[in-house]
């Protein structure tokens, strides 16, 4: 808790893992205030997200094990991708387009989370060895997923009155999280460069 190079890491996963939460649980809450489609239409529409969440981890995650000094940017490359999807998803004027926002964001999310760990791991291995990859992962991992929590309870459920918006701010209080994200990812880079 005190080695101050945890908590930007922290920022970062929470604020990806309360997106991804948020799209995970509400997705299809999402999807039905866009779309306005019937329940196994919604499933069936809920799945792609996925599937482009998991071709994203496969074509850009081995990147950041290859170039590994640009993990930043690889992390913040894709979380701007998952803002992208969000501000498309809330504001473009077609329902269809509002859907491929969400798909924009499944992409977006793929690569998020192992980047992050695989920073951790390589700012406290380096330090700390492997009790300090394990000990920092379990950190970053179980403060971050109190995004989670927010994503629940404060925004979209937790926001009776953002329903009738279909959920324009919730959506974008993710935006301004991600950014955070972004912002805690530089200063992540830069806590680490300095004390090299």
């Amino acid at each position: 808790f005190l080695d101050i190079k945890l908590w930007p890491l922290i920022m970062m996963y929470f604020g990806v893992v309360g997106t991804g939460f948020g799209l995970a649980v509400f997705g299809t809450t999402l999807i039905k205030a866009v779309l306005g489609v019937s329940s196994i239409n919604v499933s069936l529409l809920y799945a792609p997200i996925w599937l482009f969440d998991l071709g994203a981890i496969l074509l850009i995650t081995p990147f950041s094990d290859i170039f590994k000094k640009f993990r930043t940017l690889i992390f913040s490359v894709s979380t701007v991708i998952i803002i992208i999807g969000l501000v498309v998803c809330t504001y473009a004027k077609h329902k269809w387009s509002r859907y491929g926002g969400l798909l924009i964001s499944g992409f977006g999310l793929g690569p998020t989370v192992p980047t992050c760990m695989s920073m951790t791991a390589e700012i406290f291995g380096a330090k700390h060895g492997d009790i300090g990859v394990a000990v920092s992962s379990a950190l970053v991992s179980g403060l971050g997923n109190l995004g989670s929590v927010m994503a629940t309870y404060a925004l979209y459920s937790g926001w009776p009155a953002d329903k009738k918006r279909t959920y324009e701010y919730s959506n974008m209080m993710l935006v301004v999280i991600l950014g955070v994200s972004i912002i805690s990812a530089g200063v992540s880079t830069l806590m680490s460069r300095k004390r090299k």
